[in-house]
């Protein structure tokens, strides 16, 4: 198996040349916990979270049939399909990480940690450790949803709208942070590291996480009735401490011959205390951010909507915006 799985971060020599600690004498830390006020700040974002988090009441007033299933240019039948055929593309590619040979992902930290640098097999339910996989099983999730909600051309159970139109709210800023995050800081720092060392993010289906899934906020934005509402503004950092606990949980776990290994720098805990909460707070903060980006795409066309502006001279205007988000080649 070793043997099939591919190098994501480039060839072997660039491994070997930046490995800087893995065969280093250093004790290895077989479990690095974060600190007692990490946590303490960590629980008290979900406590401030979920006071801001609308009432049931309020969240049902824009959960409804024709926020979630209709739309102004498009049957119900016609949109429920492009839905199902865009959860059958991002569920069916997620299923094929899982499947599929997997590859090496080239871990390293800044200086200061102590942590080693090492090169992770990533195969198999590994494929969901990261960001961007929560991100995109959770956009596949909501078209999902949606589409069955269209399909059915009736009013389904209030519960199953809450949890369509929480899946969206928290996937459409996510597709918008995955897409920058790549684009203009992750593929630009592998560019520099020499030829070969952004490969990986050539891959068919890597570029489709960072790609389609800008395009299909996008779409369903310009073209459906779909709310973001800043009043639902809790629900991204309270995602994001849901992800930050998981780094937390799995990190003793995900290679437990290199001892503790986050797969992003950032969570990196041996740092020191300042250093983790510094971290996380940036990363919520971020979330929220973005949040607020994705609303304010959503208030600009409701605007240009409301002033006449032809539907297709807002397409170009976001399709424009969306290229900015898009890579494809270094």
């Amino acid at each position: 198996m070793a043997n099939k799985i591919r190098k994501r971060n480039g060839p072997d020599k660039m491994s070997k040349a930046t490995n800087r600690k893995s065969d280093s004498k250093e004790p290895l830390i077989a479990s690095a916990p974060p600190q007692p006020i990490a946590v303490a700040i960590w629980a008290s974002i979900i406590v401030i979270g979920i006071c801001y988090l609308p009432t049931i009441e309020e969240f049902d007033e824009v959960a409804t049939f024709d926020n979630l299933a209709t739309s102004p240019y498009a049957s119900n039948g016609a949109l429920s399909a492009a839905r199902a055929a865009s959860a059958l593309v991002i569920l069916g590619s997620q299923l094929y990480l899982v499947v599929g040979p997997g590859f090496i992902e080239h871990i390293t930290y800044l200086p200061g940690s102590k942590l080693r640098d090492c090169d992770i097999p990533i195969t198999g339910s590994h494929m969901l450790l990261f960001f961007t996989a929560w991100s995109w099983v959770i956009l596949g999730l909501s078209f999902a949803g949606m589409a069955y909600i269209g399909a059915a051309n009736a009013r389904p159970c209030q519960y199953l709208l809450r949890v369509v139109l929480t899946g969206w709210e928290i996937a459409a800023p996510c597709a918008l942070l995955v897409s920058v995050i790549i684009t203009y800081v992750i593929w630009p720092e592998f560019v520099k590291k020499g030829p070969g060392v952004s490969d990986g993010l050539k891959k068919p289906v890597t570029l489709l996480q960072h790609n389609l899934n800008v395009v299909l906020v996008a779409s369903q934005l310009l073209l459906t009735r779909l709310p973001l509402l800043a009043s639902h503004a809790a629900l991204a950092p309270l995602f994001g401490t849901a992800y930050v606990a998981f780094a937390w949980a799995m990190q003793a776990r995900i290679s437990p011959k290199n001892g503790a290994v986050y797969l992003y720098f950032f969570f990196d805990t041996t740092r020191g205390a300042t250093f983790t909460c510094l971290a996380m707070l940036g990363l919520l903060t971020v979330l929220l951010v973005f949040y607020a980006a994705a609303v304010g795409v959503v208030w600009s066309l409701a605007q240009a909507t409301d002033a006449g502006v032809p539907i297709l001279l807002q397409g170009m205007a976001l399709a424009g915006l969306t290229a900015m988000l898009c890579k494809f080649r270094d």
